[in-house]
């Protein structure tokens, strides 16, 4: 009866790991599908003094978007630095429209191409107004590849 009872749990213990999957997977994709991909879905950001990430991510394919947007709600105008920061070997583009408090919007503008990096300094912001910006593949490598947005103000240094 014994060795009955030590063969059971032996067989339960070898079915529990036989079906689990590994703690450590293989593959990791930061990604997030369907994650703002338009601008009524942006992803809201806060302003972070220079050095702070304030958000990463990577696009799925080559026809993702993300947007992000951030509002001005500090009862003056501000004057913020927006930079993208991609690794890998895709190129992204950096666009921004501006929406003010009439209701009026700005085109889409894109950041000059400087390598892995896109930077747009002394935005100015308005009281109320509403900045937004998208990240778009220019050319799209992989979907690991990770992009990171700095939304610098710079008066938060002091």
């Amino acid at each position: 009866m014994k060795i009955r009872k030590v063969f059971s749990l032996l067989f339960v213990a070898v079915c529990l790991f036989a079906l689990s999957t590994s703690a450590f997977a293989s593959e990791f994709t930061p990604t997030a599908i369907g994650f703002a991909d338009t601008k009524d879905q942006a992803h809201l950001l806060t302003p972070t003094p220079a050095g702070v990430v304030a958000f990463a991510m990577s696009l799925t394919n080559s026809t993702d978007v993300d947007w992000y947007k951030w509002t001005n709600t500090a009862g003056q105008s501000k004057l913020i630095n927006l930079l993208l920061y991609k690794t890998g070997e895709g190129n992204y583009d950096l666009g921004i429209m501006i929406r003010y408090q009439d209701g009026k919007e700005t085109t889409k503008l894109y950041a000059a191409e400087d390598g892995k990096v896109r930077y747009i300094p002394n935005l100015y912001i308005p009281a109320g107004a509403t900045l937004f910006f998208v990240i778009e593949a220019k050319v799209f490598s992989d979907p690991s590849d990770v992009y990171s947005i700095y939304l610098v103000d710079p008066s938060l240094e002091k």
